[in-house]
Order: structure tokens, then sequence, then C-alpha cells
């Protein structure tokens, strides 16, 4: 497949794919004429990289598990202590957006706000 129809298929701008074969999560083979061309599972790698994303996986995390992914290897054990450490990390950012909240609801807003300059 080339790109535009990997583009089409998935609907991902060929930016994206580019941008993601240059971090190294997919691979294409070149053909004589230059184009980039991708063998038929990049749609379902393409996907899995972008539930991953949209779980709040980083690309980094992502690289760290999508060729097990890729292989059907991905242990079940694996997948429970990357998704526990997934929503500890949530529930710290939650904590600290909460404290962070509560800070600013704190805030003097009047005349000894200490965010004014003129104070």
């Amino acid at each position: 497949m080339q790109i535009g129809q990997v583009s089409t298929q998935t609907g991902m701008s060929r930016d994206a794919i580019r941008f993601y074969e240059k971090s190294g999560l997919i691979h294409s083979k070149r053909q004589n004429n230059g184009y980039r061309y991708y063998d038929h599972d990049i749609i379902d790698v393409l996907g899995l990289i972008k539930l991953a994303q949209s779980l709040g996986f980083s690309l980094h995390e992502i690289q760290g598990f999508l060729p097990l992914l890729r292989g059907g290897e991905l242990p079940e054990a694996m997948v429970k202590t990357v998704i526990d450490e997934k929503i500890q990390l949530i529930d710290q950012r939650v904590a600290s957006l909460q404290t962070l909240r509560q800070r600013l609801l704190e805030l003097p807003i009047g005349l000894d706000c200490p965010l004014r300059q003129d104070c």
C-alpha cells in the first residue's frame, strides 16, 4: 500500500504516518520510484497506535510494547502491569490538579491578591 492509501484507510494524515515512521514505530519499503510501500498490516498497527495514544500512552511507551503487540506475544500480566502503572500516574496527576485547584480557590481576589503587580 502506498502512503495515500494508508492515509485514506486510517484517517491519519500523511505527515502523521511519516512521523510515526521517522519515530521508528512503523516501517515501509521503498519502491524503485522512491515511494513508500507499506504492508497491509499497517492499518492494524496504526489503529493500535491511535488506541494507545487515546488511552494516554506516550509514543515512547508505545514503542516499548508495540513489537510485542504486533507479534501477538504481549502477556496478560504485562498488559495489567502497564495499565496499572498508567492508572497510578493518572491518579497522581488528578491529585496534583486537585491541590492546584484548591490553592487557586483560596487566593484572595481583592486588593491583597498576590497576582496583582501593583500590590
